[in-house]
């Protein structure tokens, strides 16, 4: 699953990374532009709402990973319900809760539907708090928060803070955390 897959899912660049020696068998998307997606989105995800296409990328001799679902709703509206029943062996979360005005119902919904020993993808930039009012970033959580909620539910695999790059970056973020995980 990867909720807010915006214009380019990164499930696509990670099966294109990954080429044969990574698959998925389905994938449900969550993105609430997908609410009147225009044909240019579409055009650029390169899905219908029945099939994800990764063929152009050379991911698979079949090239297609079957969608369970694409949810045109806001993370938070997809697991404020019986919508996210599903256990899913994968969660990408990729740089979505500081555009959300509720995080922590995201991250509490990761935490149920993503099974045991499943695999978290992360990656979420940490705004300044006295960085100025920002409509797109509603949400400022620490890079400590994000340390102790990682480390608390998740074996982590890989974790790294990038320092923020350029005066702007500097006064506007306090970095931005790489994080794979498997739910303990």
């Amino acid at each position: 699953m990867e909720v807010g897959s915006g214009p380019l899912p990164i499930l696509k660049l990670l099966l294109r990374l990954g080429g044969a020696a990574l698959r998925a068998s389905a994938a449900t998307l969550v993105e609430p532009a997908m609410r009147e997606p225009s044909p240019e989105y579409l055009a650029k995800v390169q899905f219908n709402r029945t099939m994800l296409f990764v063929g152009t990328f050379g991911v698979a001799a079949e090239g297609v990973v079957p969608l369970r679902g694409v949810c045109a709703m806001g993370a938070e509206e997809f697991f404020d319900g019986a919508i996210a029943t599903r256990e899913y062996d994968t969660v990408i979360l990729w740089n979505i809760l500081e555009h959300a005005f509720n995080a922590f119902a995201i991250l509490d919904g990761v935490l149920q539907v993503l099974r045991p020993g499943g695999l978290l993808i992360f990656q979420e930039r940490s705004v300044r708090l006295d960085a100025a009012d920002q409509y797109f970033h509603p949400v400022r959580l620490t890079p400590e928060f994000f340390s102790w909620f990682l480390r608390s539910h998740f074996a982590a695999e890989y974790d790294f803070m990038l320092a923020p790059d350029g005066a702007f970056e500097q006064r506007f973020s306090e970095g931005t955390r790489y994080f794979l995980g498997r739910k303990k």
